[in-house]
C-alpha cells in the first residue's frame, strides 16, 4: 500500500478490526461487514476525537464503548485497558465482530488491540505489534509503546491476569 494510503478498516485478527473516524460513521457499511461492538478509543467533540456515541449507533445494535483519549505520549492508555480489553472479549467470545477505532485507526485504537492479543492470546510486544502491522499501517505513539511494555512486563509477572488500575 503506498505511503499515506490506507483502508477504512482492516481486520487485523479475526473478528477484530481496526480503523478511523470514516469507517466508525457509516454505520450501513458496518451493519452490512456484520460489526457488532464498536470501541471508540477517541470520543470526544475536541480535535482529532470522533464525535460518535452509544446513539449514534442505537439504530444498528451496534454495542458502544467510548473513551475519551488524546493521541499524545503523556496519555494515561492504561488506565483504560481494563474496560477496553473486556469490551473486546465479549465480542470475541460472543463471535461478533469489534471495530476498534480512533481518528486516523492508527495509534489510539492499535495500542488497545495489541494490548489484546499480547492479553489474551498470550503473545509479547513484539508479535502483537507485526501481528497488527501484517493487516494494517499502525504505529502507537512512544507513551503507548511504554506503557504496553509495563503491560508485557505486567503480565509475565502476574501469569497473564490482566490487573485493572
Amino acid at each position: 500500500m503506498p505511503a499515506g494510503c490506507r483502508n477504512l478498516l482492516d481486520e487485523v485478527y479475526p473478528g477484530i478490526f481496526v480503523g478511523d473516524r470514516h469507517a466508525a460513521q457509516k454505520t450501513e457499511f458496518l451493519k452490512r461487514l456484520g460489526i457488532t461492538h464498536i470501541l471508540n478509543a477517541a470520543e470526544g467533540t475536541r480535535a482529532r476525537t470522533v464525535n460518535t456515541g452509544k446513539d449514534y449507533y442505537t439504530s444498528s445494535n451496534i454495542e458502544y464503548l467510548g473513551l475519551e483519549l488524546l493521541d499524545n505520549e503523556v496519555e494515561v492508555i492504561s488506565h483504560y485497558l481494563h474496560p477496553a480489553l473486556e469490551f473486546i472479549c465479549k465480542a470475541v467470545d460472543q463471535e461478533g465482530k469489534v471495530l476498534v477505532h480512533c481518528e486516523m485507526g492508527i495509534s489510539r485504537s492499535s495500542t488497545f488491540v495489541i494490548a489484546y492479543l499480547m492479553w489474551k492470546e498470550k503473545m509479547n510486544l513484539i508479535e502483537a505489534v507485526k501481528k497488527v502491522r501484517e493487516k494494517r499501517d499502525v504505529r502507537p505513539n512512544s507513551g503507548f509503546l511504554k506503557q504496553l511494555v509495563l503491560l508485557e512486563m505486567n503480565l509475565a509477572k502476574l501469569g497473564g491476569v490482566l490487573v485493572a488500575s
